[in-house]
């Protein structure tokens, strides 16, 4: 009893917000309070009244009678007492204890914004785990009581951006809700830079911008990469596979002269920089001024490295710009071609700062980890030590990307070794499989010395109360998943699900659908078992794909063509369940779908799955067909046929049976490919945009984006060290037509890449139909595979397309690996 009396003697002078018989503290603004200090006001007391379970009081300071209370931003109060801190960063804040108040404020407006949500956090335990109230976490006390003393707040890396979900808050913006129902609300109460300092305007791709086609294209097209002997227009002033001419003098004086306009009319030194970041593409310029910059035979992941040239080029325009502005910054991004720090160049000039790309979900590879950390080091003494990372978390994957073991070692490796000073991520999250994953980046951004244990602990214990065991072992799988060995693969499986999917294997997959199941058993109330469903809807869209991956693979292994048969059409009935569920799934809330709305539709990644899978089980049907048609007679393989198709009319999927009966009643079409033994010689080539036909056989062309050799041997058409490259040939077609694809393909064993079919539409002038030319794709992710596997695709040629474009193709290949393909055929099935 004595330990304990003097243990409470001892104990610090507190400040009482509330008490049982006491009244709670009010929440204090300044007279003339900004709209964002109004704001971090209203969310303090809305919080406080849900903690207490009683009103909580707002005034103006200068309508306060005495002097207690809750004060919020630049109050009289928070000046007297040194508030907002000085000599910190604009995104620190302060709090501070004492007497019968609390003062919480930051430099700027957003960083009192952060103060309120810390305070609310670190005392009154409210927590923000994902967007939306279903995921807050506002426990009820009767007393809330926090410690006299002063406390500074200064976030570890500055900024902290996440990549569309800043463009909603502005710190200042109060009003309505944001598409994906308040997730740049969820972003600013953990505490993530939302006033856009960090976002791609500043640092990302801009060169385009001043170079703009429509304005210098007919009268200066030397500002423009020449390419193949010719320069190179872009067709749209949005176009962006392309850079300029950068050892054009006239160029560099126009970025001269532009950064010095956007400076003076942009005063904000913290935040508004000038982008001098690349364009989102290759198209480098080709001419003698421009190669000579370059450091010849330098490779760089899968291409040539134009460093030298894009960084002599950065320092003449930040050194003239420094002349006039030495306290501004302009921004660019390491990216693709330039991501690799210049070798004849020791420093940049010191206005310059350096988003550098990386894919650091990929850290579960010790050697990609090295090689990334090497590249860093080299980085940060170019920069003169202003560098930050571009990241990319989670984006376009709907197959769960779960890796926060990996966040936590990676954040606290760059706070102990001081590798960067900010981050931005460009990303939109998939809350439905992401869970906690952006939950504690955001923490770990802020301070890596956070337990992430810790973390993942509250939010199982606070969302799961009854099914805490299940969903921790749910997202744990995943997390187990993600870091299955492997080689880190730069840009993984963006805009490629069958990538994705590959991170699953079938057991995996069916663990986490019995674990989801359990969570639902347990769930205590209903709050509790909507966040389980919630999880469960996130994992069964991506679920439905892995079953068409592991049902297609066991078609394809299956050497019976009659079950090969059956297997196609089990195929398209799952194809079938999987479209009808994302009609469901996608009128669900918006947290939960919008940003698969956004991937499946907006942006097409995945679109074409369901019709990739269709198309597997169509040219699998055709393809067993033809086998059975040579082993059966032939009323025997059509009355196998006619009961398959009548099984699948009932859902409206009989259209590939059709196909295949098609071939059994005319026999298979004739190859409509000229010189499909792609043997070397001269003669007639397609004509398109960037196509070659040099080196190329008779009736082809060729086509890469970068580096990339076309050989053609005894054994087959390879192609060597390409990004990404494809051979080329364009064949007439009819709307209603159907087409019956196939290739042979390999590669070296070595090469984990894209091996690809695709059928691309055309209309009569050779333009792709649509915009952006829609089709047919087989394409098959390469585990080492260095025996033959059959491509095949097989569907109809739509309504308003004129010509088909036969693409034989590779992505992601290093400059020593190889694909190859032989014995390429395309049938061709008339309506009349």
């Amino acid at each position: 009893m004595l330990f304990l009396t003097a243990v409470a003697q001892a104990a610090p002078p507190e400040v009482t917000l509330f008490a049982p018989g006491r009244a709670p503290l009010p929440v204090v603004i300044p007279d003339a309070a900004t709209p964002a200090e109004a704001d971090a006001a209203s969310e303090l007391q809305k919080y406080l009244a849900r903690v207490c379970g009683r009103p909580v009081a707002i005034k103006r300071e200068g309508d306060l009678f005495g002097n207690a209370g809750i004060f919020v931003g630049r109050t009289r109060a928070a000046r007297q007492a040194g508030l907002p801190p000085a000599g910190v960063p604009d995104e620190a804040w302060g709090i501070e204890a004492r007497g019968n108040r609390v003062l919480l404020c930051g430099v700027i407006d957003m960083s009192t914004k952060f103060a309120v949500y810390d305070f609310l956090e670190r005392y009154a335990g409210v927590r923000w785990f994902l967007p939306t109230d279903l995921f807050e976490s506002v426990p009820r006390r009767a007393q809330l009581a926090v410690p006299e003393g002063r406390q500074r707040r200064v976030p570890f890396l500055r900024p902290r951006a996440f990549g569309y979900i800043w463009h909603g808050e502005r710190c200042s913006w109060v009003g309505e809700k944001d598409p994906q129902f308040e997730c740049d609300r969820w972003a600013v109460r953990n505490r993530v830079s939302v006033d856009h300092r960090g976002c791609p305007q500043y640092h990302s791709h801009n060169l385009f911008a001043v170079i703009v086609p429509s304005r210098y294209g007919k009268e200066h097209p030397d500002y423009f990469p020449l390419r193949g002997g010719k320069r190179f227009i872009p067709p749209t002033d949005d176009y962006q596979d392309w850079q300029p001419c950068l050892s054009n003098p006239e160029v560099r004086r126009l970025f001269i002269e532009d950064a010095k306009r956007y400076f003076a009319t942009h005063p904000d030194k913290e935040k508004e920089w000038y982008s001098l970041g690349i364009n989102d593409g290759g198209g480098w310029c080709e001419c003698d001024a421009c190669k000579a910059l370059d450091v010849p035979g330098r490779t760089w992941r899968t291409g040539p490295v134009m460093s030298d040239r894009y960084y002599d080029f950065v320092t003449e325009v930040a050194t003239e710009v420094g002349k006039e502005y030495p306290d501004r910054t302009l921004g660019l991004i390491a990216y693709w071609a330039v991501e690799a720090p210049p070798e004849r160049i020791e420093r940049l000039p010191a206005n310059v700062a350096v988003f550098l790309t990386q894919d650091a979900a990929q850290y579960h590879d010790s050697a990609y980890l090295k090689g990334d950390l090497d590249f860093t080091r080299r980085w940060l003494k170019v920069a003169n030590g202003r560098l930050y990372r571009y990241d990319y978390t989670t984006l376009g994957w709907m197959v769960p990307r779960y890796y926060p073991h990996l966040i936590a070692r990676d954040f606290r490796r760059v706070q102990q070794q001081r590798l960067l000073r900010g981050y931005y991520t460009e990303d939109v999250p998939m809350w439905g499989v992401g869970g906690p994953l952006h939950y504690v980046l955001a923490h770990c951004l802020l301070d890596p010395k956070v337990n992430v244990d810790a973390l993942l602990d509250d939010f199982f214990r606070r969302m799961f109360p009854g099914a805490r065991r299940p969903m921790q072992a749910y997202f744990e799988l995943l997390e187990k998943a993600w870091r299955t060995r492997r080689p880190g693969r730069w840009f993984e499986g963006l805009g490629n699900l069958d990538t994705q999917l590959r991170i699953f294997d079938e057991r995996t997959a069916e663990r986490c659908n019995r674990l989801l199941a359990d969570a639902a058993k347990l769930a205590k109330d209903d709050t509790e078992r909507q966040r389980v469903r919630f999880f469960t809807l996130g994992w069964q869209l991506p679920y439905h794909y892995l079953q068409g991956r592991f049902l297609a693979e066991k078609m394809e292994r299956e050497p019976d063509p009659r079950q090969r048969s059956r297997l196609a059409a089990e195929l398209l009935t799952l194809v079938g369940r999987a479209r009808a569920f994302w009609e469901q799934f996608r009128e669900e809330d918006a947290l939960l779908s919008g940003t698969y709305r956004w991937a499946m539709e907006e942006l097409g990644y995945y679109a074409t799955r369901d019709s990739t899978l269709e198309m597997a089980a169509a040219a699998a049907l055709t393809n067993a067909v033809m086998e059975i048609a040579g082993q059966d007679d032939p009323a025997q393989a059509r009355a196998h046929l006619e009961g398959l198709r009548a099984e699948l009319a009932a859902q409206g999927r009989a259209e590939s049976v059709e196909l295949a009966l098609r071939v059994l009643e005319h026999g298979a079409p004739p190859n409509a490919l000229k010189n499909p033994e792609l043997r070397p010689g001269s003669g007639e080539h397609p004509e398109g945009h960037d196509w070659q036909s040099q080196g190329a056989p008779a009736g082809w062309s060729l086509w890469k984006n970068a580096a990339g050799e076309f050989v053609l041997g005894d054994t087959g058409a390879r192609i060597r060290g390409a990004d990404s490259a494809c051979w080329i040939q364009v064949l007439e077609v009819k709307p209603g037509d159907w087409l019956f694809a196939r290739v042979q393909a390999r590669a070296d064993r070595s090469f984990n890449g894209r091996m690809s079919l695709r059928l691309r539409w055309q209309n009569a002038d050779g333009g792709w139909y649509p915009d952006g030319g829609g089709g047919l794709d087989a394409l098959r992710e390469v585990p080492a595979q260095a025996d033959w596997t059959e491509l095949r695709v097989a569907g109809r040629v739509p309504e308003g397309a004129a010509k088909c474009a036969l693409l034989l193709g590779t992505a992601g290949q290093k400059p020593d690996q190889w694909v190859e393909f032989r014995e390429p055929y395309v049938g061709v099935l008339r309506d009349d």
